[in-house]
């Protein structure tokens, strides 16, 4: 058995869907308020806080009138940030990352993790979140009993997405062989050559769509800062550029499949 994610996107025009974009922020507000306190700590002691101190400390913040409106959010989920900070420093002193975690907007701050409760799959294509039903569009079965964790995921085009990692026994499939090998090189005029000297040529999606993101920039840059209607530019900027992304994907796989099974 391994664990698959299984990615849903959430119905796009519902009104309950302002209360995930708030409880989106109210976590941007957790994970600011917690570097900070990375921050201020290190300047103090010379250390970083260990997560398991951090998590004590959420504890009594709660408690607290100042930050009352916390015990509102799952309580696993606010240490879940705990967590993506702790991991985003280890990397750091690892040097996988360049640079520690640092401050993040609303509008960057994209996602919350819930693990063993605040959620529960309904009937259908229904799901509750928190106190709320929300429908998702249901592409294909899981298991609802093997679910480890949900991610509620907002996009840059501001659309809803669920993320759900559970349980998923894997088909072993016949193979059959061909005799046919060959390797591969990466290129950036020719996408990929092979070692029998067969080529493909790179798509250029981007190059495609330049036009449409060229013409959504400029809309962009001419709508005043803070306005509704620099909003929308925004949004429409970032479904052009979310369209681009997809297309790579598809084809991605399209490619890895057919060299799949032309080669062995």
């Amino acid at each position: 058995m391994d664990y698959l994610t299984y990615k849903f996107k959430l119905y796009s025009r519902c009104d309950r869907n302002r209360y995930l974009h708030h409880e989106i922020n109210d976590f941007a507000g957790v994970y600011n308020h917690f570097i900070a306190l990375h921050k201020r700590y290190y300047q103090r002691f010379g250390k970083y806080p260990n997560k398991y101190a951090l998590m004590k400390h959420l504890k009594k913040l709660k408690d607290t009138t100042r930050f009352a409106p916390w015990r509102l959010l799952p309580s696993q989920a606010l240490q879940n940030v705990i967590e993506r900070i702790d991991f985003g420093y280890q990397k750091f002193f690892a040097r996988d990352n360049k640079r520690p975690p640092t401050f993040r907007s609303r509008l960057r701050y994209q996602s919350y993790t819930l693990k063993q409760a605040g959620y529960k799959f309904l009937e259908r294509n229904k799901v509750r979140i928190g106190k709320r039903v929300f429908r998702y569009h249901k592409s294909r079965d899981f298991d609802v009993e093997s679910i480890k964790t949900v991610t509620i995921i907002r996009d840059r085009a501001g659309d809803l997405w669920l993320c759900v990692v559970a349980k998923a026994e894997r088909f072993k499939q016949s193979i059959v062989k061909n005799g046919k090998t060959a390797g591969f090189d990466f290129g950036l005029k020719t996408y990929l050559t092979a070692s029998d000297s067969t080529r493909t040529q790179s798509p250029l999606f981007f190059s495609r769509n330049a036009r449409k993101v060229k013409k959504a920039n400029r809309n962009l840059s001419r709508k005043q800062k803070g306005s509704k209607n620099r909003h929308r530019a925004r949004i429409n900027l970032a479904r052009v550029h979310r369209r681009v992304a997809n297309q790579r994907r598809d084809y991605h796989w399209r490619l890895a499949y057919q060299l799949c099974e032309e080669y062995d």
